[in-house]
């Protein structure tokens, strides 16, 4: 099969209501099963075979395109939605940078 690029997944999933649940979801359990997105995001890749792991999707989704959506249909922002509308952020990866939970870029190691 083909492979999307990340735009022909952004417009398969914008407004797609399990996709955007599914990310919430995420979302909200740092640091309840890790301590940060990126591995979040490295355990749904590397585990479960996802070309993208949740906040990746989210970051190519809009964040301020989710936040919107939750806050149209009455929703508490996940916790990392909250950190990263709080940081004054615009994205949870900046270049070789994640958002971590204290709402400050930290640099993505190997």
């Amino acid at each position: 099969f083909k492979q999307k690029t990340a735009y022909e997944i952004r417009l398969s999933l914008v407004g797609s209501e399990m996709c955007i649940r599914d990310r919430l979801y995420a979302a909200d359990l740092i640091p309840e099963i890790a301590d940060d997105i990126l591995n979040i995001d490295r355990a749904m890749r590397w585990g479960f075979a996802w070309q993208m792991g949740p906040f990746e999707i989210i970051d190519k989704l809009g964040p301020k395109n989710v936040i919107k959506k939750c806050l149209d249909k009455n929703q508490e922002l996940p916790k990392m939605l909250q950190v990263l509308e709080k940081s004054g952020n615009e994205f949870f990866y900046n270049k070789n940078m994640y958002l971590d939970l204290d709402g400050i870029y930290k640099e993505i190691s190997n």
